[in-house]
């Protein structure tokens, strides 16, 4: 599987025994490898997980710099409502945007630990830092793009006079369909490769979030 990232080409291999005969394609030579060490270092690697099966899903991949593509459909996040349930116990409802397919996860910072969210059926998962991690995907139908609301509950979060809610959110937003799934870098790496390599590859749109 390949992906891109704003800023970035990853590249997933399935097959680790032919990439010899792929040595003369830059994006593979001076490509960085994704180690467990930086995995462990921010939710979800810092890079735009292909698999919802771990929050290291990207441990393993290549990362090449290059220009960020352009989408016309934005990823982003924002939080429509903070609600204070018991002493130490918040509800955070998040509006999540993006192309037909989000991938999202949700973990926490210091004293914070994430207890459930509406997507309660796709977590708590691997942990990260010591704290569960909850790991979802949201649809919006084929090519089209969509904006979700789920919620968190969060206990130990907020403090009486203090900032932050203690929660950390990775959102890719990919898009495998339409006009912005190959951006043109994204083609002119395909085109390198010889017939016998397939490939499925796509743009993906990634934000990284401390809230």
């Amino acid at each position: 599987e390949t992906g891109e990232q704003d800023g970035g080409l990853m590249v997933c291999r399935q097959d680790h025994y032919s990439l010899a005969s792929l040595g003369h394609i830059p994006e593979y030579s001076r490509g960085e490898a994704v180690t467990s060490g930086q995995c462990e270092q921010r939710l979800g690697c810092g890079l735009p997980s292909p698999s919802l099966r771990s929050v290291a899903a990207s441990q393993g991949c290549v990362w090449v710099p290059s220009p960020p593509p352009r989408t016309l459909t934005v990823t982003g996040l924002d939080i429509v409502s903070v609600q204070r349930l018991a002493e130490d116990v918040t509800n955070v409802t998040l509006r999540l945007e993006g192309p037909s397919r989000l991938m999202v996860h949700v973990s926490s910072l210091g004293e914070a630990r994430v207890e459930s969210w509406s997507l309660g059926d796709q977590g708590p998962g691997q942990a990260w830092s010591g704290a569960p991690v909850y790991t979802g995907q949201l649809t919006s139908g084929h090519g089209h793009s969509g904006s979700h609301q789920v919620w968190v509950k969060v206990r130990g979060g907020v403090r009486a006079g203090g900032t932050g809610l203690g929660l950390v959110v990775s959102l890719s937003g990919h898009h495998t369909s339409g006009v912005q799934r190959l951006s043109p870098e994204l083609r002119t790496f395909i085109d390198q490769n010889p017939a016998w390599v397939s490939l499925a590859a796509w743009t993906v749109d990634y934000k990284y979030y401390i809230l």
